[in-house]
């Protein structure tokens, strides 16, 4: 346990431009290449539903003065 913390450690006590390098050196990357079935295309029926239009009622809207108090600092 004690072997696998140490290098840790010390990555972390390192500048950032060291844990970049090391970083880049130790990263493997494995591809592994997958077959890919296409399914046939399915058509799907799309049902359009109708529109239902509702009146909208328009509320007159009362403007209201408003006074600006000067305010003193």
């Amino acid at each position: 346990m004690e072997a696998e913390v140490a290098p840790v450690l010390a990555l972390l006590a390192a500048p950032l431009s060291i844990i970049r390098a090391v970083a880049v050196q130790e990263v493997t990357v494995l591809v592994e290449i997958l077959p890919v079935e296409i399914a046939p295309e399915e058509i799907v029926p799309v049902e359009i539903a109708p529109v239902e239009i509702v009146p909208v009622e328009i509320v007159p809207v009362e403007i209201v003065p408003v006074e600006i108090v000067p305010v003193e600092i």
